[in-house]
């Protein structure tokens, strides 16, 4: 197993346990937010990845290949990616409080040693008594689609300060 495949594991395996809900509201704000295509689809795809039980067919469609925890042993195909997140995503804990996602500040991102450039959205999630958490999400166009590259974790103790850390993030993960 690759280090960038045991590091999409692990943090989808603990997204999942620690964020995960059984119901969810999704607001992608527009205008002065200027979120758009790469907005719907990054909320999309949290809501298929964080909504209990995750959908993960969704979540691998809405993925690069290069993104899906299958790519170095099959190129990252839709079955090998759907098998793995169905094994990894077994015995989710269902009973969680609703999700309240939020997409903003949607902007282009520069390409880095490792991911292709291309628009960075910043995703706020909640959930009803707990803290609020954050996402930075690279998306590319591919075959006039919006597809996730890349998914980071806001660090709330180096980022809580910053209203938009999208490209730094995205630089530094």
């Amino acid at each position: 197993m690759s280090p960038r495949h045991r590091r999409l594991v692990a943090a989808a395996v603990l997204a999942a346990a620690a964020l995960a809900g059984c119901s969810a509201s999704h607001t992608a704000r527009t205008a002065d937010h200027k979120v758009g295509g790469a907005g719907a689809t990054a909320g999309a795809y949290l809501h298929a990845w964080l909504d209990l039980p995750a959908d993960v067919r969704t979540m691998c469609e809405l993925q690069t290949p290069a993104m899906r925890p299958d790519y170095s042993t099959d190129g990252g195909s839709l079955a090998g990616c759907v098998a793995d997140y169905t094994a990894d995503f077994t015995g989710q804990d269902t009973h969680r409080p609703a999700l309240t996602l939020t997409v903003t500040d949607e902007q282009p991102v520069p390409a880095t040693a490792t991911e292709p450039a291309g628009t960075g959205v910043l995703a706020t999630g909640q959930r009803t008594a707990e803290q609020p958490f954050r996402y930075a999400l690279r998306l590319v166009q591919a075959g006039g689609s919006w597809l996730v590259a890349q998914v980071a974790e806001v660090d709330p103790d180096r980022y809580g300060h910053t209203g938009d850390p999208v490209a730094a993030v995205l630089e530094a993960s």
